[in-house]
């Protein structure tokens, strides 16, 4: 027997390898996954409104991991009900909610459109924040991208706009700006059939380039031809209202401006005849600037001529001075004078 008093304790002591942390987390999320398909464990049913269909759970986890289901499971109202729960989703996407309730994980694999907007629905209703912000990201970044054709996006906006979705349908409204001109020969018909309400968001939404003042309204000419008597006139005046004339040239004034009927006569001269003004205020300083740039090169024509007078003379003056100093080189060698830093006096021949 190991002695721990012995002389020899200390040397034959040898401490245990420290083990690695021991989990069961991976197992203990695979059996509470699998005991959802036991009737055993399962005390509540959900019924989902949208397509009528049933679903089993337990109140104990449910309450563990969602606020909503915390405060229906201890109200008197449930107590005294049947044990069943109505949700309005798709049995679909209820699967999806439990799997994440029971596991912490957030899937979406499989899902339409539709499906993730009914699935960000029901999470905010389940006051699930955390994992409805993740798919938020996900649908945004989807439409961001291209996932969705335009097309295709104008019943996931109708479904937004239903829902109260508001970040997910000003990204959708967005991305439809941003794309319309691009895209408006593959889609004219789905554009055409947004209801009233979206098509007076989408027609209101500012963004910059390429969804300028005269983009929105050939997006109202295009919707209108589809649906003239939609608006109400207190629509129209909105519309009408939203566009700032004086932005448009006066090409397009006098030609879609004109025709597209949102607009009085003289609604569309003012800017026009303030254009004009401004083109003829424009206009003079232009020939005022010529004027007084020929004014300046007539002078500096003066000047060059004064100038080139000047230069001759100049000119004159130093050919003279040339001739005088070679007279005087001339007179000074005849009488024997040379420089060459002193004077020496030479034998003039007289001859």
């Amino acid at each position: 027997m190991f002695n721990m008093d012995s002389e020899d304790s200390e040397s034959q002591f040898v401490p245990r390898r420290k083990r690695p942390r021991y989990s069961e987390k991976d197992k203990v999320i695979e059996d509470l996954l699998s005991s959802r398909n036991s009737s055993m464990h399962n005390d509540v049913t959900i019924k989902t409104t949208r397509d009528n269909q049933e679903l089993s759970a337990n109140k104990f986890m449910l309450s563990a991991r969602s606020k909503y289901f915390e405060a229906m499971f201890s109200g008197e109202h449930f107590r005294e009900s049947s044990g069943e729960v109505e949700l309005p989703c798709t049995k679909e996407v209820m699967e999806k909610v439990l799997h994440f309730l029971y596991s912490g994980e957030v899937i979406h694999d499989g899902m339409s459109g539709i499906q993730m907007l009914e699935y960000l629905d029901i999470l905010r209703l389940l006051m699930l924040m955390e994992p409805f912000y993740h798919v938020e990201g996900i649908v945004t970044d989807m439409v961001a991208i291209g996932d969705f054709s335009l097309g295709k996006l104008i019943p996931i906006l109708e479904k937004a706009v239903d829902l109260q979705l508001e970040n997910t349908a000003e990204c959708i409204f967005r991305f439809i700006a941003s794309n319309y001109h691009n895209a408006i020969g593959d889609a004219r018909e789905e554009l055409q059939s947004m209801r009233v309400e979206t098509f007076m968001h989408q027609v209101l939404t500012k963004v910059r380039k390429p969804w300028n003042n005269m983009e929105r309204l050939k997006f109202y000419i295009m919707w209108m031809d589809a649906n003239a008597d939609k608006l109400s006139s207190g629509q129209r005046q909105e519309i009408k209202e939203s566009f700032n004339l004086e932005e448009f040239d006066v090409e397009d004034l006098l030609g879609q401006v004109y025709k597209c009927g949102l607009f009085e006569t003289e609604e569309i001269f003012g800017p026009v005849r303030c254009k004009h003004a401004e083109v003829e205020t424009s206009l003079n300083e232009t020939l005022n600037e010529k004027k007084k740039i020929e004014g300046e090169n007539k002078l500096l024509v003066k000047e060059k001529t004064s100038l080139r007078k000047l230069g001759s003379d100049l000119k004159a003056q130093i050919k003279q001075k040339d001739t005088e100093i070679k007279k005087m080189n001339d007179s000074l060698e005849r009488i024997g004078f040379v420089f060459d830093g002193r004077i020496v006096r030479r034998q003039v021949n007289l001859n």
